[in-house]
């Protein structure tokens, strides 16, 4: 699972990365990402939004989070 410190978590971080969130999509997965400058490493904190119109069930949906928040994880040295 991806750190705390990598996620966005907090309402007003949810806001500001809707404003102004770097976004990257697919056919079926739209993935928006800030890089916050306030922190001490300059770090990118990501969050992920699925549609219930696409995936109607939330076990499912939260199953396709932690697979996406793992290959983050997994990849976010070769993202900075």
């Amino acid at each position: 699972m991806l750190p705390k410190k990598y996620r966005i978590n907090t309402s007003r971080d949810i806001l500001n990365c809707l404003q102004s969130g770097t976004f990257v999509h697919g056919s079926y997965l739209y993935l928006k990402y800030i890089h916050k400058e306030g922190l001490e490493n300059t770090d990118t904190q990501f969050g992920i939004v699925l549609s219930k119109k696409k995936i109607k069930h939330a076990v499912d949906r939260n199953r396709i989070k932690r697979l996406v928040y793992k290959i983050i994880y997994d990849l976010y040295p070769c993202l900075t």
